[in-house]
């Protein structure tokens, strides 16, 4: 039994497989660009990611042995981006990026005519351009001839399914990502198909992660290495194959992605209250384990470092690996008065604020070693102020397990730990979003019982970062004056 897992993202794609002794394989990856047209547009082309995403398949599939062929695949994608096909399973144009300006009409018409709070008791999406809904009406009114020979618009998860051979269909966790998905009831939702005048025809067949979808074409298998019995498995929204990746899959637990953004991903049971999270400004998504939810909190994180690394270290530009070592050993153990707000770009949930990055406290005897660590601090106190609202509301994360470029970070997981005062989990596979995906696909083709049963021979703790309470204490102050200097500086 081999596992295929493969994980589609915004820059570049990823495959892996997961063998029946629980070896999990070295990652195939591919990159690609973002195109950019006139100011302000963002889009993904759909033919470069096919094959991009054909390659590291390709690739990942040959690794596995001759009498194990793989038995299933699975694929978890980035969230918004939906891809226009026909019915013939040709790709008929780019797919719009969450971060294109177009669509603001339709988020516009969405507060006009059921408002938020309406909006929100059937979708838990804070209203916005960035998702598929305004992207597909923009398509609509300004390109009719995309819209008219396109049978559907498919997420990036879904596209890689049908070319593969599945039928349309559209895994709740990424339907979500469209604005026109009921959460509750996961199917499309009429009130909102009909406000917005979009075909729910075009929009693939509602599934779960994990469902069996159908099984690999013979001229796929062909193409790529697999066989006609590979069963095709639903997969999901790459947060939230990441949080099963990483072993979030029981409420109280949250997932801590750290990457050139850092995204947090609390998960919660089925007896969630929704309306908690609306009057704090987050979404609410379906888990890809049945009967959990999953919400995001994400900012800026390795985007800052990057910055700090260009600007104050240009003669240290050798290895990332021995950089990060060599300024991490001038971190000074004190928490000094020095503060940084981490608003250099747009944030992302639950603030969606556009402002400046400030750095407050220097003085001639301020070393570059307190700026990095307040840095650090400024990352951490972001979530930290949004996820203790959160546990005043009553859904508290008792530990954070991460994964990303910056969990090598031994410094910021201990200051991670010491601001929350709750531990912090490193693990032995960094990939998550490849390796859930993988152990989905051995869940969803019945090789695994479990969540627990799939990752157990793989997926590891091996080590806790534990808070030091006395920092702890220290840090409740710092972050106090975190909040009110917020308020000073960020309008």
């Amino acid at each position: 039994m081999s596992l295929l897992g493969v994980d589609i993202g915004t820059s570049g794609c990823k495959a892996a497989l997961l063998s029946r002794n629980h070896r999990f394989g070295t990652c195939a990856v591919q990159r690609y660009s973002t195109v950019f047209g006139v100011p302000g547009s963002a889009e993904l082309n759909s033919i470069a990611v096919k094959k991009a995403v054909w390659s590291v398949i390709r690739e990942a599939a040959s690794g596995a042995a001759k009498n194990d062929p793989v038995k299933a695949l699975c694929v978890s994608s980035l969230g918004e981006a939906l891809v226009p096909l026909s019915t013939g399973r040709k790709i008929l144009g780019n797919s719009i990026l969450g971060t294109d300006f177009r669509g603001q009409d339709t988020a516009s018409l969405l507060h006009e005519k059921i408002g938020q709070k309406n909006f929100y008791r059937i979708n838990q999406n804070i209203i916005g351009r960035n998702y598929g809904l305004p992207k597909l009406c923009w398509i609509r009114d300004h390109n009719h001839a995309l819209w008219d020979k396109s049978a559907y618009f498919l997420s990036w998860s879904d596209t890689i399914n049908f070319l593969l051979g599945a039928p349309p269909c559209a895994v709740n966790s990424l339907a979500q990502r469209s604005l026109l998905f009921d959460t509750r009831k996961k199917t499309w939702s009429k009130t909102l198909l009909k406000l917005t005048e979009i075909d729910e025809n075009k929009l693939g067949n509602p599934c779960e992660g994990g469902d069996v979808i159908g099984c690999v074409s013979s001229e796929a298998a062909a193409e790529l290495g697999l066989t006609r019995e590979t069963k095709i498995i639903a997969g999901g929204h790459d947060q939230v194959m990441n949080a099963l990746g990483s072993g979030c899959v029981r409420a109280g637990t949250a997932a801590c992605g750290m990457g050139s953004f850092e995204c947090i991903t609390p998960v919660f049971s089925e007896h969630t209250d929704f309306n908690t999270f609306l009057r704090l400004n987050l979404n609410v998504e379906n888990h890809a384990v049945k009967g959990l939810y999953v919400s995001f909190i994400y900012n800026q994180a390795g985007t800052l470092t990057t910055w700090f690394r260009n600007t104050f270290c240009s003669g240290m530009m050798e290895c990332e690996k021995s950089f990060f070592k060599k300024i991490e050993s001038e971190i000074p153990k004190n928490i000094s008065s020095v503060q940084t707000m981490p608003y250099f770009e747009m944030t992302g949930a639950p603030e969606f604020r556009s402002a400046s990055g400030v750095i407050t406290g220097l003085s001639p005897s301020t070393s570059r070693g307190e700026i990095y660590k307040s840095i650090l601090e400024g990352i951490t106190f972001y979530f930290h102020e949004h996820l203790q609202a959160l546990r005043t509301a009553g859904y508290a994360a008792s530990e954070f397990i991460v994964s990303g470029g910056g969990s090598r970070s031994d410094a910021w997981l201990q200051i991670k730990a010491d601001i929350f005062g709750l531990p912090f989990y490193r693990l032995s596979i960094s990939e998550c979003g490849v390796l859930g995906a993988a152990a989905l696909a051995g869940i969803g083709c019945g090789e695994y019982r479990s969540p627990e049963e799939a990752l157990s021979g793989c997926q590891k703790r091996t080590r806790e970062f534990t808070p030091d309470m006395k920092t702890h204490s220290l840090y409740n102050v710092k972050a106090e004056q975190y909040r009110k200097m917020k308020k000073c500086f960020i309008s």
